[in-house]
């Protein structure tokens, strides 16, 4: 058997050590042993790249207000989990309807993206939203200003988010 079709054997290996396994069979046999393990973290790190991108592309969307270009970004099927609701919003019209109604009560306050981490599917997104005490949701009026801090993480699916959880809580609670 010669090197190269001996190479799944030896897959994940450093590059030195399967030079020395391969008896110096050269750099085009070492490439074809370590190749696996570098694609496939290369493909993990694409994919996170790409989620996060998208969670980023979601709220800068909320912040702009064009909600039809949600379509792109949200499954028809999206369930929206939301602290305080005892049961989720149930598909992508829902869920633009609800932004919509947010993003008009407070205009002026746009969603400010702290971090977000992705993992496999997961994406977590810290956001923190400044905005005056005229809602239901925002706190104590006579504050005037008040800063709400939230979590989102989203599960995304062929390139769409597909459910969402979100926690939001007043600063300093």
């Amino acid at each position: 058997m010669d090197a190269i079709s001996s190479a799944p054997e030896h897959s994940g290996l450093s590059r030195r050590s399967a030079l020395r396994r391969l008896g110096g069979a050269g750099a085009v046999a070492a490439a074809a042993v370590v190749a696996p393990v570098h694609t496939e973290a290369a493909a993990r790190a694409t994919a996170a790249d790409r989620h996060e991108a998208l969670v980023r592309r979601l709220f800068a969307v909320l912040n702009g207000g064009i909600l039809d270009e949600l379509d792109a970004l949200i499954a028809p099927e999206h369930i929206f989990h939301a602290c305080g609701r005892p049961e989720p919003i149930v598909g992508r019209a829902a869920l633009k309807e609800l932004l919509g109604h947010a993003r008009a009560a407070h205009q002026d306050a746009p969603f400010v993206l702290a971090s977000t981490v992705a993992n496999g599917e997961q994406v977590a997104a810290r956001w923190t939203r400044q905005m005056g005490a005229n809602g239901p949701e925002s706190g104590d009026a006579s504050e005037g200003i008040v800063s709400i801090n939230g979590q989102f993480i989203c599960h995304i699916e062929d390139g769409r988010l597909v459910e969402t959880w979100n926690v939001s809580y007043p600063q300093g609670s």
